[in-house]
């Protein structure tokens, strides 16, 4: 049995167990889900999971979780101060910028093994994305839109549309009250034939909808009288296959697919950062001031500018 200090402290991750006595911290705000446009997070499976799991075996994890003793919440320096901030430390790490590779170019090695996590997971990408340019740095072998077919090795991602479902879902809320109003304010304009045609096509095609939907849930209906009818001559194997297969097997690999995508954009996200990072050294970059710098004098003196 747990006990929460209270539920609101319990979304914060404040645990406390009333058998063993210590409390165990949890600071957990950035493994939190957000649903599009709403502050509101909710906890995901693999979050509930992870909390679970972290408890359970008392693990102390950086920036994430530890077992803190009373006598260091009770130190004075603490006074018995709850605020998690006092016993992890959440901040992210300093994202550090290597001068040299700013002077003469390079993504550093040491960007490149802190994401030895990836690498695992997606092996033989590290090999295909960089190649060595100099000791302690490497560039890429790829040009940059091409890195993200390269971490996606193991899933195809998928493109965003959000523009046209917006579209899309606004076409789905229009009324047919509204239609039949709309109608009856153009009928007889000649400028407005054209939309007179296509709301009064709307009209047919939403009709036949209604009755193409009607129909379709009744034969939904009868199908399933049909199956539940069938369900008592199901052999042991076929219920099996049917829960294992059908069921779970297609609900983990939609889970899969999703955090292999999360993965790939991640990853793709943090290589293109750190290759525009590196990509002109600093001298580049003054060579292209002074190239540009002498055409605007060229330009000045044709001007008659001294």
């Amino acid at each position: 049995m747990w006990w929460f200090t209270s539920f609101s402290s319990f979304l914060k991750g404040q645990f406390l167990h009333p058998l063993r006595g210590e409390p165990h911290y949890r600071q957990s705000h950035r493994h939190f889900a957000c649903q599009h446009q709403s502050i509101n997070h909710r906890l995901r499976e693999q979050d509930i999971h992870r909390i679970v799991d972290t408890f359970a075996r008392q693990a102390n994890t950086p920036h994430y979780a530890r077992m803190v003793p009373f006598a260091e919440i009770a130190d004075p320096k603490n006074d018995i101060n709850l605020n998690l901030p006092r016993y992890i430390d959440s901040a992210e790490p300093e994202d550090l910028q290597d001068i040299n590779g700013h002077l003469n170019g390079g993504i550093p090695e040491r960007d490149i093994d802190a994401l030895a996590d990836y690498w695992q997971l997606l092996p033989g990408v590290r090999t295909t994305l960089f190649e060595p340019l100099r000791p302690g740095y490497a560039r890429l072998r790829l040009p940059l839109p091409e890195v993200k077919p390269a971490t996606a090795s193991l899933t195809e991602l998928e493109e965003e549309h959000g523009g046209e479902e917006g579209c899309l879902g606004a076409l789905e809320k229009i009324a047919k009250v509204e239609v039949n109003e709309r109608l009856k304010e153009i009928k007889g304009d000649r400028e407005d034939r054209e939309e007179f045609a296509i709301l009064k096509s709307w009209l047919v095609l939403a009709g036949r909808e209604s009755l193409l939907k009607r129909a379709v849930k009744e034969l939904e209906a009868s199908l399933d009288t049909l199956t539940y009818q069938h369900y008592p001559k199901l052999t042991e194997a076929e219920i099996k296959r049917l829960v294992v297969d059908d069921k779970w097997m297609a609900s983990l690999s939609t889970v899969v697919q999703g955090e292999l995508d999360r993965v790939s954009q991640t990853l793709t996200g943090r290589i293109r950062q750190l290759a525009e990072r590196y990509d002109t050294p600093l001298q580049q970059l003054v060579d292209e001031v002074d190239a540009l710098a002498a055409k605007v004098d060229g330009h000045l003196r044709t001007m008659g500018v001294q």
